[in-house]
């Protein structure tokens, strides 16, 4: 049985202190494994992330982080935005005409949770990841022209929140499965613990299989293009 941190006992504590996103983890040796083969079994085709860090151009940062297990998927364009939470459909509406952006949706999803503080893991074990497109600009000032036509059909912001993230620390040569609880679904101490052992367990099954991807040279050359003006 997979070793997990924190224990039932003291994660009932956690959940006596107000809190209610609790994190439960275990660590494993990341001698063998890199964020990106990590990335490669764990992308299962579903929405995930990769947060690479890095100090200065010849630095590494120290935490590498891969999100999976989508909690819920926000989405904007102009001022349409749509979201789908635990896998579900998209729910789409048009902001409230006294909402300023589509930022502020995702404040007022963020503030649902209660991270609890535990000893052990980095200050990012959980949150909305994502990007906001260059158009977006036109919510925050709005003296910025119009846009052009849209030629690539993106949405503006696209933010994903998940129930799982591995964390790699590069300076102890680690990696952290975390399975983020949330005691408002309404399950108990038990069930929840139980269920974030049972997500913990599939990425830890994912991560022991092998991986069979081809070198990617570095010595092919890109062919040469001519410049062409704006």
């Amino acid at each position: 049985m997979t070793p997990l941190k924190p224990s039932l006992d003291d994660f009932r504590q956690l959940r006596e202190t107000g809190a209610n996103l609790i994190p439960v983890w275990t660590e494993l040796a990341a001698d063998y494994e890199t964020p990106v083969s990590a990335f490669q079994k764990l992308n299962d085709g579903g929405p995930c992330f990769l947060l690479e860090s890095a100090e200065s151009s010849e630095q590494i940062g120290r935490y590498s982080f891969l999100g999976a297990g989508e909690r819920i998927e926000i989405r904007a364009n102009g001022r349409e935005i749509s979201i789908r939470e635990n896998g579900g459909d998209f729910v789409t509406r048009p902001l409230a005409d006294d909402c300023r952006d589509p930022l502020a949706e995702v404040e007022k999803i963020m503030a649902r949770f209660r991270p609890a503080k535990v000893e052990g893991l980095p200050i990012f074990t959980g949150g909305a990841v994502g990007y906001l497109a260059y158009d977006m600009v036109r919510f925050f000032e709005p003296t910025v022209p119009a846009a052009p036509p849209d030629t690539l059909g993106l949405p503006d912001m696209v933010f994903l929140i998940t129930d799982t993230l591995v964390i790699f620390d590069h300076r102890f040569r680690k990696l952290q499965v975390v399975a983020n609880v949330f005691a408002e679904d309404d399950v108990s101490d038990e069930a929840g613990y139980a269920a974030a052992r049972e997500k913990i367990d599939a990425i830890v099954a994912k991560l022991a299989a092998p991986l069979s991807v081809a070198p990617f040279s570095l010595m092919t050359e890109p062919p040469e293009e001519a410049p062409k003006s704006n």
